[in-house]
């Protein structure tokens, strides 16, 4: 892609009635040099990213924040009643 190609598709964007792009494009625009020399190259981060968010998946899963809880919040788990574990017979509690 060149810069030819980003000036059309930012036009493009700005003309449609996406609220969602509305704040995005005009950032491109202000950065147009370093999108254009980005979008140039051969070379990607992509595998690394996917990686970090690997680690982060893990590194929640490890402290017990991996779930979502009834009331839509992400990572705060409540933990379980120590009484229904002894009443359970040492199997998890639903």
């Amino acid at each position: 892609m060149d810069r030819e190609d980003l000036n059309e598709w930012i036009a493009s964007r700005q003309a449609e009635d996406r609220p969602a792009l509305h704040g995005f494009v005009p950032g491109l625009g202000q950065n147009r040099g370093a999108v254009v020399a980005g979008l140039g190259l051969r070379y990607s981060s992509g595998a690394i990213e996917g990686h970090n968010d690997k680690i982060k998946m893990l590194k929640r899963q490890m402290f017990g924040r991996a779930g979502f809880v009834a009331d839509g919040r992400y990572g705060h788990r409540k933990a379980p009643d120590p009484a229904a574990w002894r009443t359970s017979g040492g199997r998890r509690p639903g």
